[in-house]
């Protein structure tokens, strides 16, 4: 009896105890379902023995000064996700946001307005703070174990963490199964649901550093295609099949001009692509486009060939700032050109950053990574179907201002 006792009372249990309490408040508060719940709990068991035997390592006093400090920090970042997801309804990444956590300046009295909105939620979220100041720090035995206890929290940490990636795998959601979360981490959004705040924070850190070390995967090689002359006829595949107008049909149309609705295809053989590429994820990509059917060319095709083309990107635009008097040119543009009003605006990470990365390559940024164009190319990404590399192929100057 006395040593379970002394077990509950070693840094190890108090921690195991913290994070459990951590994150099954943050899935209620947050998600309110049971979803995931098992991912959530091992992985905070796990964290929680790792912190508990980091800090029996050190000698008594800095022991119960380490354990005030992790506490603290603990309780602090799991506040922070708290506030931050209810501002902007999204999920804190510190590594993607470092550089740019000025912009949270910007956003002062949402904050305080969230944090009186949610008082009660943080408050619980100080209980442990304050249960550890009043009585737990005398309870705790800041002790250093033995050799072979080490080895027992080794084992066991070991064993939960091999048990919780055996249950990951067995999550079946086919869009974003767990497993395939956490192998691959692209969503900081999608790690804190599927895997906890305690697992997301480590993949975030692990991954932006070694972003910003130079240190990443294996990528896969992409082959260089030459700009096809604009005056050739392409077609996408052999068997695409060439109409050919009537006698009567030939000579009308002899004495109008031709629209060309020709096949908007480069000339890439994505079959022979997909065979040679070990690549999973881009074998899947070739194949995928392969299939599918091209659009056409029609008599807005070219229309604009020649012009200057200025690319603006307003965040936060609003309509008010259209006026045909004040603004003449917005009010020209809204009135009299291309107005495109069926669309629909995916939820990502971040703010300016991402919104111009997605509207100069077409592709949604990285939830929660480093988001630069500069940092997209350094990775060996030519941006070939960016709009300024489209159009420096046809010889324009392009810059860029931010």
């Amino acid at each position: 009896m006395k040593q379970a006792v002394r077990v509950l009372k070693t840094p190890e249990s108090f921690f195991v105890l913290l994070f459990l309490y951590m994150e099954i408040l943050f899935q209620i508060f947050r998600f309110g379902t049971v979803d995931n719940l098992i991912f959530k709990i091992l992985f905070a068991i796990v964290y929680g023995l790792i912190f508990g035997a980091l800090v029996s390592l050190f000698p008594k006093l800095g022991s119960k000064i380490a354990t005030g400090i992790l506490l603290t920090v603990v309780t602090i970042y799991f506040i922070a996700q708290i506030i931050y997801s209810g501002v902007f309804d999204t999920y804190l990444s510190l590594m993607g946001t470092a550089g740019v956590a000025g912009q949270a300046l910007d956003f002062t009295d949402v904050i305080w307005n969230e944090v009186a909105r949610e008082w009660w939620i943080i408050a619980l979220y100080l209980v442990p703070i304050i249960a550890w100041s009043v009585r737990l720090r005398k309870d705790i035995t800041y002790e250093r174990h033995s050799l072979f206890m080490y080895g027992i929290l080794l084992a066991a940490t070991i064993v939960l963490f091999l048990v919780d990636l055996c249950f990951l795998r067995l999550d079946k959601d086919k869009v974003y199964p767990a497993y395939e979360v956490y192998r691959e981490y692209t969503s900081v959004n999608m790690a804190v649901e599927k895997l906890g705040v305690c697992e997301s924070f480590y993949l975030d850190l692990k991954c932006g550093l070694k972003d910003r070390l130079g240190v990443s995967e294996e990528q896969p090689s992409f082959v260089e295609v030459e700009q096809p002359d604009s005056t050739e006829q392409l077609a996408r595949r052999t068997d695409v099949e060439e109409h050919s107008a009537s006698d009567a049909d030939d000579k009308q149309e002899a004495t109008e001009e031709k629209v060309d609705t020709s096949p908007n295809v480069l000339e890439i053989d994505l079959q022979e692509l997909a065979q040679a590429e070990s690549n999973a994820s881009v074998k899947a990509l070739h194949e995928y486009i392969d299939s599918c059917t091209p659009t056409n060319k029609n008599e807005y095709t070219g229309m604009f060939e020649g012009y200057n083309v200025i690319f603006v990107v307003a965040e936060g635009f609003s309509g008010y700032c259209i006026d045909q008097k004040r603004t003449p040119t917005l009010y020209k543009m809204c009135y009299e050109g291309f107005v495109f009003d069926n669309y629909y605006t995916p939820l990502w990470y971040g703010s300016t950053l991402g919104g111009e990365y997605a509207d100069l390559t077409g592709l949604m940024p990285a939830n929660g990574g480093y988001l630069s164009m500069a940092r997209a190319g350094s990775h060996g990404n030519d941006m070939y179907f960016t709009l300024s590399e489209q159009l420096k192929r046809k010889g324009y100057e392009t810059r860029g201002y931010h």
